[in-house]
Order: C-alpha cells, then structure tokens, then sequence
C-alpha cells in the first residue's frame, strides 16, 4: 500500500508552507492592505526549504509558490539568484523558469554594493509587476543601464530595465530617503506606474525648481501611500511628516497624478492646500493610522474630500478621536490590525475594548457622515464574543448602519 498522499494535499501544503505575506501581493484598490511592506516582519525565508529539497514531486508543487515573492536580504545573496533567473533549462520538477515566475522582488539590502547587479536582475525579469526598496540606493539611475561617463553626456532617451509589466515600486525604508529627482527618473523609467509608496522623502533645499511639476510625471498613479505604518508618534509638525506633505505639495504642482484615486497617509502629516484643490475631488479610499490622524482633523480636510467612499483605519494600541467635520459621500468604514512587532501584541480582551471604542467613535461621527451605511471588521482576527456582537448591533441600530465580523 502506498504511503504517497494525495496530489490536492500536497498542493495544499506547498501553498500553505510557501505563502508569503500578504503585503508583497498586487491587493485591489480598496483592500485594507496599504501599500506598506513593515521592516519588524520580514521573514528571512518563507519557502519551506524541506518541500523544495524533498523530491522532485513536491518542487514541482513548491516551485511556483516559492518563487512568486523574492526578498533578497544580502548582496551576498545575489549571484544565486542571478543564477537562477538567467539560466535556460528546466529542473526536474519546475514548469516554468523562476524568472518568468517572480512578480514580486524586494532588495532589502543597501544597493550601493552591489554594482550593476540592479539592472541585470530587473531586466531579466518579464513578468515583475512589484518592486520593493527596502534599505538604501544611491539614485534611481542604478538601475540603468551600465554606461560610461561620455555616453551618459549623449542625448537619447532615458534607458529602463524595468519590464512594462511593472506597476508598483514601494521606497518602503524609514531610514534612507527618496528624493525628487528619484520620483521624476522613476516615472520615466516606468511610465505606467500604477502604485507608489515613499515611506521618508529628503526634501530639496531650493523648492522652487519644482513648483510646476511636468504634465508627465506619475501620470498612471493611481495608488499613493506616504510615510510607514510604525506605530510611532510622529504628529504633523515632525520634520519627517512635514518632509511627507511637502511631497505631497510639489507632486500637485501642474498637473501630474491626473489618475490618482486612493491616499495612504501612514505617518501623520498636514494634507497640503494644493493637493486637496487639485485631487479632493478625486480620492475615493484613504487608509489612515487608528493612533495619529490629524490629517482629517485639521481645517476642513474631511469635508473637501467629497469623492471619498471608503475610509480605513489602520488600528494601533491607542486610538485617536475620529473626525466629526461634514463629509457628504463617506459610506464604508474599514476597520484592520495589520501585522504587529511582538511588543505590541494585544490580548484579546484589550482589542475587543478597543473595537468597542471604535464603534463608539464611528457613531459619533456618522452624525456628519449622512452616506455611512457600512463598519466592517476586517479579518483576521479571534471571534468576538456573540453577546458583544449582539450589544454593538443594538448600538449602532439607530444610525442605520450595518456591522459586518
């Protein structure tokens, strides 16, 4: 009798073992995800080594699930994976080259080591369609094309390595900066870049240069997410959050970011005057922290966001009181506990306090909030108790609003 198991069950332990976080996926538009990869949860390795060592019959499961998601945390890593994305030939077992597979690559090491590798591994990746900068780079223009001094002073067209597949890049480091000049090379290397976040921007000395931003520039953004979801207590007047709405100011100069739909606001900052005439009318999802959000709370931001549908919070330990300005077209509120560092676990006791403080909150702004008709608690997350559930049902009763576990 043969102790082999069945097929589906392999599968399903490949993909179970090999999953990788859900932040690296190409989420939809309005998930709970922000466009955020967090520096205390990265995995050193979550393919599951014995499945891919085992036999040929389970790499031939695992292969397509580990090689969906690379994260290179060494330079030291690189000829390795060089190596697997160049060669030609099947291994027994694999259905496709790893290179056809990987749509998510994330360089977590500083690329100021590693020379022309950058571009050598983008390029011969056909299918790439996120691309994570999770520690430091000297200029975007590591990623070009190797060239010499007199050819860079030749007139041509800015050389890319990025396939046309790509869509989403993520400057996901707190520690090293993105500059203007990285965002404007970006969006001519990748003209159809659809999703972008920059977690610390170094802002310019002379901000006169870019007071009229180029009608070409981020053009295919629809996805924005400024600063990183830390859970720190960076208010609106830090240098780094002011650093944050300065980008947002000088990137609503002209007109670029014509598509932008949804704003991820992960460290706190003052939504500038500019960037609500010129995209106010246009923002459908915004995802904010539960702990820091004076972004809504000051002036009348909240209100100017007319186009808004769906507001998430992203929630912390604390909470700060929600808005209770006017807003005409809100009518979904989102409620998700993204992954956390263990010293920052709850017990579960402590988050359903906390959703109840919540509830409290939304039914004190949904007075303001005439189009809210939806709070929905996004999982994962340990059942609540039925009486609890049954109170919050009985509370929210009287605005008309329906609760969803």
């Amino acid at each position: 009798m043969s102790s082999r198991l069945p097929n589906d069950i392999l599968l399903h332990i490949a993909r179970f073992r090999s999953a990788h976080p859900e932040y690296y996926d190409y989420n939809p538009m309005d998930s709970p995800h922000p466009l955020d990869v967090p520096p205390y949860s990265h995995p050193e390795d979550w393919c599951a080594r014995e499945l891919l060592l085992a036999s040929t019959s389970l790499y031939c499961f695992t292969s397509l699930y580990s090689w969906q998601c690379v994260m290179v945390i060494s330079v030291r890593a690189l000829p390795s994976i060089q190596a697997a994305v160049h060669r030609e030939t099947l291994y027994p077992g694999e259905a496709r080259l790893p290179r056809d597979i990987i749509r998510c690559l994330d360089l977590s090491f500083n690329l100021k080591f590693a020379a022309n590798e950058p571009y050598d591994l983008v390029s011969a990746l056909p299918n790439l369609d996120t691309l994570v900068l999770s520690h430091g780079f000297p200029t975007m223009l590591s990623f070009c094309e190797p060239r010499s001094s007199v050819e860079f002073a030749l007139p041509q067209p800015l050389p890319t390595p990025f396939p046309s597949s790509l869509r989403a890049v993520l400057f996901a480091s707190t520690f090293y900066g993105v500059t203007m000049e990285d965002i404007t090379l970006l969006s001519l290397m990748v003209p159809n870049l659809e999703r972008l976040q920059v977690a610390k921007f170094n802002a310019p000395e002379n901000t006169s240069v870019y007071q009229t931003t180029a009608s070409y520039l981020l053009t295919s953004l629809k996805w924005l997410a400024v600063g990183s979801f830390e859970r720190l207590a960076i208010h609106v007047d830090d240098p780094q959050s002011m650093s944050l709405a300065l980008l947002l100011d000088l990137l609503s100069a002209g007109s670029s970011m014509v598509s932008l739909r949804r704003l991820d606001i992960l460290t706190d900052v003052q939504v500038p005057e500019r960037f609500l005439n010129s995209h106010g009318s246009s923002i459908t999802c915004i995802s904010i922290t539960g702990a820091h959000h004076e972004c809504l709370q000051l002036t009348n931001t909240f209100t100017r966001l007319d186009a808004l549908h769906h507001l998430i919070i992203l929630a912390d330990p604390t909470l700060s009181p929600l808005p209770r300005s006017y807003n005409r077209s809100l009518s979904r509120i989102s409620i998700f506990r993204p992954r956390s560092p263990p010293n920052l676990h709850m017990a579960h006791a402590d988050v359903v306090a906390q959703m109840n403080e919540i509830v409290t909150e939304i039914i004190a702004m949904s007075a303001a909030c005439p189009s809210l008709k939806q709070i929905k608690f996004v999982p994962p997350h340990r059942p609540f108790p039925d009486d609890w559930e049954t109170l919050q049902q009985r509370r929210i009763l009287p605005t008309q609003i329906s609760l969803c576990f």
